[in-house]
């Protein structure tokens, strides 16, 4: 039995309220209310949901005009992506028992590995193809986007400038070949401009998150991915947004056996251990 996740422009995720009806008729309610907020035939997609909870003091005017609705997280992920997912998963003998989102396997591993989780974070994970943002506040998703930005991009640069083929380019970009002079400054281009792209796109997503929540404040962006170690970009980020910027360590709070698990390995791995953490602090049945 295996949990995995899925990610990508085949995922939806969306914050939304929607009128509590008669009891026993939520879900059907949600299911009516979801066609508006999926650019996909709602028969083609699996629909998932999670109740957020009320707050203890609502406020005055949430007492009001928010007296009868539920507010929750509403997933939707297209069939075919997920059937794939399953029968790979088939022919490699497993069996797929939790399906997650990325980004919410990231935040389970931040929660267990983070100092003080119920602040308010960015987190964002950047693998080979794939860039992704969730903002959380005190445990909660407010927003999540996925973008098609990653290492790869830096390996194609490489691959178009030097007319390399792409193994080589990727020994290149970890630093296990040695480059002349002419070569050092193209791979420096290519790193400021592929980070650079990073960057602007996590700002653009924080642009967002401040217009759509004024009152929120991102106190710091927690890093992840292969891809988060590229060099010069956690410095960039944290200069260009003026936020602090950390790493994710999602062994942090783990008891290790060190017999069987370096240390110093687990510390160089953790970045790209975090989705896999998270989705290994899953269960059957549960949310």
């Amino acid at each position: 039995n295996v949990a995995t996740s899925i990610s990508g422009y085949s995922v939806i995720v969306k914050k939304i309220e929607v009128g509590e009806g008669e009891e026993g008729e939520l879900e059907k309610t949600i299911h009516e209310e979801a066609e508006q907020y999926i650019p996909f035939d709602i028969n083609d997609v699996n629909l998932d949901y999670e109740l957020l909870p009320t707050p203890e003091e609502p406020s005055e005017e949430e007492k009001g005009s928010k007296a009868n609705y539920k507010e929750l997280i509403l997933v939707a992920a297209k069939k075919d992506m997920v059937n794939e997912y399953v029968a790979l998963l088939e022919m490699a003998g497993l069996s797929a028992m939790v399906m997650d989102v990325d980004a919410f396997a990231l935040q389970n591993a931040f929660e267990i590995s983070a100092s003080e989780p119920q602040g308010c974070y960015a987190l964002v994970t950047i693998g080979a193809e794939e860039l992704g943002i969730n903002a959380i506040k005190g445990g909660i998703s407010m927003f999540t986007r996925d973008s098609s930005y990653g290492g790869k991009q830096i390996t194609e640069g490489i691959m178009n400038e030097l007319k390399i083929s792409f193994e080589e380019a990727e020994k290149i970009k970890l630093g296990g070949t040695k480059l002349d002079d002419k070569e050092k400054g193209v791979l420096e281009e290519i790193f400021t401009s592929v980070v650079t792209s990073w960057v602007q796109e996590i700002k653009r997503a924080l642009d967002f998150l401040s217009t759509t929540y004024p009152d929120t404040t991102i106190e710091k962006v927690y890093v992840a991915g292969g891809s988060c170690r590229i060099p010069g970009f956690q410095k960039y980020l944290e200069l260009d947004t003026g936020i602090p910027v950390e790493e994710i360590n999602p062994f942090a709070n783990l008891i290790i056996n060190e017999k069987t698990f370096d240390p110093k390995y687990l510390g160089y791995a953790a970045p790209q251990a975090a989705v896999a953490v998270g989705l290994a602090l899953r269960s059957i049945g549960d949310k």
